[in-house]
């Protein structure tokens, strides 16, 4: 019942953010969009609040249970595919190890911005944290 819950989630909640870093014109736009619709959804159902479903998994089921941690591993594997994407066509003379790395980070920061957003109650602590994280981005790329 979890994992189909957790499907469900994914459809509803996750799919729209991912489908948009991954269009074939996704850039740096897409890249703040998809944090800010994540934080505005925080933000509605009330903050502190429960999380991204798929991070709580991460650090809560997955640890004990093979079949939730695939479905984690999968979503690592398509966040940070969706970054690499937007980056691809944000930063295309930069080299492509680098932009990996970017997105790496991209989706680790990720998953730490949405386990923040169940200890504070002020959703401009998350935007002030993903305007910093874009800003380094921005000032990395354009080097």
């Amino acid at each position: 019942m979890y994992l189909r819950c957790f499907a469900v989630y994914y459809d509803a909640v996750v799919e729209p953010a991912l489908d948009r870093l991954s269009s074939s014109a996704a850039s740096l736009q897409e890249i703040e969009q998809y944090f800010e619709t994540q934080i505005a959804l925080a933000e509605q159902s009330g903050l502190p609040g429960p999380g991204c479903m798929v991070a709580n998994a991460a650090t809560e089921t997955a640890p004990h249970d093979d079949m939730a941690a695939e479905e984690v591993r999968l979503h690592m594997k398509r966040l940070t595919t969706g970054f690499s994407n937007a980056l691809d066509n944000a930063a295309p003379n930069l080299p492509i190890e680098e932009r990996e790395a970017l997105a790496d980070f991209l989706a680790s920061f990720a998953q730490g911005l949405w386990s923040l957003s169940r200890t504070v109650s002020d959703p401009s602590i998350l935007r002030l944290q993903a305007t910093t994280a874009i800003s380094l981005l921005k000032e990395r790329i354009s080097k």
